[in-house]
């Protein structure tokens, strides 16, 4: 079971790799595969005894990496000339 935690560990964008990436700073490496295949364990416990259909959603993101992100693309809007608030206020939902 263990191959298959560090399997799925390391395959980027999937939510193992993210729980990974999440246990590693507060359990060693090897601590953090084991957490992750027994969480591996448990869902195929849950798919083969209740059915349960799995769904994979991908890594949770990073709010350090989204807040990067948000102020690089603030960056790139104002180099560009556009002013982002008067975008997001002209922007209707209903028209997307």
């Amino acid at each position: 079971m263990c191959q298959i935690a560090w399997a799925a560990i390391h395959t980027k964008e999937t939510f193992f790799a993210g729980l990974f990436a999440r246990l590693k700073p507060r359990i060693e490496g090897k601590g953090a595969a084991w957490a992750v295949a027994h969480r591996i364990a448990k869902v195929v416990w849950l798919l083969l005894h209740q059915g349960v259909e799995y769904e994979e959603k991908g890594s949770a993101p990073n709010p350090r990496t989204l807040v990067h992100k948000f102020r690089r693309l603030m960056k790139d809007f104002a180099r560009a000339g556009l002013d982002a608030k008067s975008l997001v206020e002209q922007w209707d939902p209903a028209t997307t």
